[in-house]
């Protein structure tokens, strides 16, 4: 019984060992599942200090898959994301790119979220990089260059252009097996100086945001940032880039939305014809850059709302209510072709497409020339005396001098075919220290009473439209010439000229009509009126032969005027009466 009883003891105390050992450590393991799970539930939301030897390792493994960066930074934490992946989080971080610039890129703060399998394995591959606070200071050269500028070197010396500063290590970056699992890069509250020796301008930009994905070999960049464009005005931008991993070709697209008009045209070439143009303005570049990193055609889009035409401040705004316009640029020939060109206005309206090509000094336009044909035009500068003109066709060639404004119309050619009238003139406008200064002249060959009175404003002229109206029965103009001049900060003058054919009028109330008026010569020029008729008929019985008819208080009053003197030569048997 002793022995069975010992052999019983012995059989029996490994299992009951076995079984005190599994429980001890199950419960430890609960333990240790517990405190991972208290610790994770910690940890998330909360930045724990790593050991120095831990960042030791860091720095290593970074030095050894970024040979020609160095990185340094001042603390190294672990955290948790929102979606539970672990993360580093490294703390005012100095990255030093190879090549010519010697400025450091500085970041306040960088999340690296790694690979959890890899991480397990001794590994650290980064999927995502969220950066936090970096100053980038940019400027732009007179040669029309933009550079990455060290904080500590003068605009003169500038340290590499932004293409491959940005780019191109950037690509070297991507290629390494260290960010083989990248998938994202996010830049956030990037803080730009901009200053720009071409325009004499300055720009502080605060909270702008960049994010790059990576999908294989196919890069996605997106950047947007906002300013204050004058006053409490917001002005918003976004661009996007899409490439492929170690090819310079790439396509991308610009939008942007309230920008101030002249701020647009001193950053953009083919924007530098909206310099005089006051007004928040809004669009879309799409464009594309071949293998070689030259730019190709772009298509732009533009959209202005509540805007004016003022190149100085004297000059009297030309307001528009909208203006928009589709066009194409071609960088090589510094060509713009205009698909449409739509100006909506109490002053100016009308409806156009052309072209036009830039005349560069040295980096920068200072004027452009071209050819424009416009429909449905209408115009009524200034609110001068005259209604609306209204031509439902013109072809404009012309010069615009950006600096001073000048605009020279060297000819024009417009119809109205429901008036059947057809003009053809040049044009100058100027935009002096007094205000503007408008030059224009006109001519046409053939018109009509008919057409005379439909293109006459009812306001302009009134008493003189209504004598022409009553006392002129029928008549054919030919060599119809029209000036008008508009002085800087003086009354418009105007100079008309015309020769009658085949007229029938009535000289003053107590004189018979003229009949068959053989060639009669008009002039309104220099503050006085005149009208001399050369050879007409009252009748078989009498010729008048050199009436003239003068007004001397036009002088006075070139814009109201009526009655005046008539002096009448005539044979046969009738007596001339003045």
């Amino acid at each position: 019984m002793g022995e069975e009883g010992k052999n019983v003891m012995v059989t029996r105390h490994p299992r009951r060992w076995l079984a005190i050992l599994v429980s001890a450590v199950s419960a430890l393991l609960g333990a240790l599942i517990l405190c991972l799970l208290l610790f994770i539930a910690v940890l998330k939301g909360r930045d724990l200090p790593l050991p120095y030897w831990v960042e030791g390792r860091v720095a290593s493994i970074l030095s050894e898959n970024l040979p020609d960066a160095e990185v340094k930074f001042s603390d190294l934490f672990l955290t948790l994301s929102e979606n539970w992946a672990p993360q580093f989080q490294f703390e005012n971080v100095s990255i030093s790119l190879p090549g010519p610039l010697d400025a450091p890129l500085d970041v306040r703060s960088l999340r690296v979220e790694v690979n959890l399998p890899a991480l397990f394995e001794g590994q650290i591959r980064p999927e995502m990089l969220i950066a936090d606070g970096v100053f980038m200071p940019l400027s732009r050269q007179k040669t029309g260059d933009i550079y990455v500028q060290s904080a500590d070197l003068k605009p003169s010396d500038v340290a590499m252009t932004l293409f491959p500063t940005l780019i191109m290590p950037m690509d070297q970056v991507l290629q390494t097996a260290l960010f083989e699992s990248l998938k994202t890069i996010a830049i956030n509250n990037i803080a730009i100086t901009y200053q720009d020796f071409l325009s004499r301008r300055n720009w502080v930009i605060d909270g702008a945001r960049l994010v790059l994905k990576k999908q294989g070999a196919a890069l996605s960049l997106d950047v947007s940032m906002g300013l204050l464009a004058g006053g409490a005005d917001y002005a918003s931008l976004r661009a996007g880039i899409e490439r492929q991993i170690g090819e310079s070709a790439a396509n991308f697209d610009v939008v942007f939305e309230d920008f101030p008009a002249q701020d647009m045209a001193s950053q953009l070439p083919f924007f530098a014809w909206l310099n005089p143009v006051e007004g928040p303005i809004s669009g879309a570049i799409n464009g594309a850059i071949d293998g070689s990193g030259a730019l190709g055609a772009l298509s732009v889009s533009l959209q202005i709302k509540q805007g004016a035409l003022r190149p100085n401040e004297t000059a009297v705004p030309i307001q528009f209510e909208t203006a928009q316009t589709y066009f194409t640029y071609d960088p090589l020939d510094r060509r713009l072709e205009f698909d449409q060109i739509k100006i909506v206005g109490s002053d100016v309206s009308f409806l156009g497409q052309g072209y036009a090509a830039l005349e560069m000094n040295e980096a920068w336009p200072d004027s452009l020339f071209g050819q424009l044909r416009f429909s449905e035009a209408r115009a009524n500068f200034q609110n001068s005396q005259l209604d609306a003109v209204i031509l439902d066709d013109a072809l404009v060639d012309f010069r615009l001098n950006l600096t001073p404004f000048r605009l020279d119309i060297g000819q024009f050619y417009a119809t109205n075919s429901a008036k059947k009238i057809s003009v053809r003139g040049q044009a100058r406008v100027n935009a002096e220290a007094l205000g503007w200064s408008v030059a224009l002249d006109a001519r046409t060959p053939t018109l009509t009473k008919a057409a005379i009175m439909e293109y006459w404003p009812v306001g302009f002229k009134p008493r003189s439209r209504d004598w022409v109206s009553k006392n002129v029965k029928h008549s054919k103009l030919r060599d119809v010439r029209f000036a008008w001049r508009l002085p800087a900060n003086q009354p418009p003058v105007l100079d008309l000229g015309f020769a009658y054919e085949e007229t029938a009028l009535r000289v003053t109330k107590s004189l018979p009509m003229i009949t068959q008026a053989l060639f009669v010569k008009f002039k309104s020029a220099c503050n006085q009126f005149e009208c001399r008729i050369y050879d007409c008929k009252r009748g078989p019985a009498c010729r008048y032969v050199r009436n003239a008819l003068r007004d001397p208080r036009y002088e006075k009053n070139p814009i109201r005027w009526g009655g005046g003197c008539c002096r009448v030569g005539a044979v046969g048997g009738c007596t001339p009466t003045c």
